[in-house]
């Protein structure tokens, strides 16, 4: 009671060095009833210099690798989990008999952008792994002669959602340009002209295109 531990593993000067632990359960900090903070790669990287830090890695075939971050009693507890990286990889076999599930209770990307003006969508899907800061949902105010126009190279999954939020659309009408794909399998631009509606603009293939989803 009352004491403090402090274990150091390695030298405190950089070098190269291998830790390996043969045991089938490792545990690092029990049940803790005060603050508690475990660190895990967190000292100062050099400028130039790139740390990894790998976890879970190295699987062999027919093995299942389970990492869980959080408490499990999500009823209960609250917590976050916070990754300042600008690219977010996740890589799965597309022809696994396996889908990569996701339960949140909203989509960390929603939040809408505001336009005025004539410019070009940025989907929400791929383009989130290329850096760009984009949700794809706008809230539009119609102005005479506006067009937005859709991504030139989408992929499959990446989605627009336009809102007229000054429901002005039925009187000042806004061009939604198809930038060479499809819109509902037809090689026309779409004339948003319903006001305070929402379109969400799903995008298939080169052969169907941008396909409306309620």
């Amino acid at each position: 009671s009352g004491s403090t531990t402090n274990v150091t593993i390695g030298s405190a000067t950089p070098q190269n060095a291998t830790l390996t632990q043969n045991f089938a359960t490792v545990n690092i900090g029990a049940s803790v009833t005060t603050a508690s903070t475990y660190n895990l790669g967190t000292g100062a990287t050099a400028s130039g210099v790139t740390k990894t830090v790998n976890i879970g890695t190295n699987g062999v075939t027919g093995s299942t690798t389970n990492i869980t971050l959080g408490s499990s009693e999500a009823s209960s507890a609250t917590g976050t989990v916070t990754i300042n990286a600008n690219t977010v990889t996740v890589a799965q076999d597309p022809n696994a008999a396996t889908d990569l599930a996701i339960a949140t209770k909203r989509y960390a990307d929603q939040r809408p952008t505001i336009i005025t003006t004539s410019q070009t969508l940025v989907a929400r899907g791929a383009a989130r792994t290329s850096g760009v800061a984009a949700t794809g949902n706008y809230f539009v105010v119609p102005g005479a002669g506006m067009t937005l126009t859709l991504p030139a190279s989408p992929v499959l999954g990446d989605e627009i959602v336009i809102t007229d939020i000054a429901g002005t659309a039925f009187n000042t009408p806004f061009t939604v340009a198809r930038n060479s794909k499809r819109i509902q399998g037809l090689a026309e631009d779409l004339i948003f002209n319903v006001a305070n509606q929402t379109v969400r603009l799903v995008f298939s293939n080169d052969t169907y295109g941008w396909r409306f989803i309620a």
